[in-house]
């Protein structure tokens, strides 16, 4: 994994604000792949379009970002702060989110294939038509989000917490794994989901 210093990060920002402003006319496109960034100050920060594969983001601070249509496939955000972040329709297949706050994250048609969100708190989350396949959800907080057409299958919830979560006739969730060694499929997902919008974990309702 290559670093880059502080001063180069701000500055290749920075050209990638003038990118996007003046639509690829001047600036650079912000290009970083397997690049060391944790820990990294970076609030608000518009990351629109940006290629940032495999990055390193953990402990970061991204609260307030905006990371509308880009790649972040495969990058880690574990405990980092992503409070209020924009991820529209940007590609975080395989990225992992351990552990993250990413309370009122907007997840507009945003893909996250096989994404770890293991203890996350995606409290209050825009997730419509969020794609979610097999992602990782054991243990993550997803009350009061918008799951309004959201792609559920293969996911794994134990622990998960969906408490208040809106829209839930509309997830197409043909299985889900509710346990290391346990699967449930068609009807009997979408009434564990069910049961977890009304009571919290619908298997573990005690460590809620």
């Amino acid at each position: 994994m290559s670093s880059i210093t502080n001063r180069e990060l701000i500055d290749r920002v920075a050209l990638h604000a003038q990118w996007l402003k003046s639509l690829g006319a001047s600036g650079t496109q912000l290009v970083l792949h397997d690049a060391d960034l944790a820990g990294a100050e970076l609030p608000g920060v518009d990351l629109t379009d940006a290629s940032l594969a495999s990055v390193c983001f953990d402990r970061a601070n991204l609260c307030g970002a905006v990371f509308g249509g880009a790649n972040l496939a495969s990058a880690s955000f574990a405990r980092a702060d992503l409070s209020g972040a924009d991820f529209t329709k940007a590609n975080f297949d395989y990225a992992i989110f351990c552990d993250a706050s990413m309370k009122n994250v907007r997840g507009f048609r945003t893909s996250f294939l096989q994404a770890d969100f293991r203890g996350a708190d995606m409290s209050g989350a825009d997730l419509f038509r969020a794609y979610l396949k097999d992602a990782r959800l054991e243990d993550a907080i997803l009350e009061e989000v918008n799951l309004t057409q959201a792609e559920l299958t293969g996911a794994w919830v134990e622990g998960a917490s969906f408490r208040g979560a809106n829209a839930l006739d509309t997830v197409r969730a043909e299985y889900l794994h509710d346990s290391a060694d346990s699967m449930i499929e068609g009807q009997a997902a979408m009434e564990w989901l069910s049961a977890a919008t009304s009571k919290g974990c619908a298997r573990h309702r005690n460590s809620c």
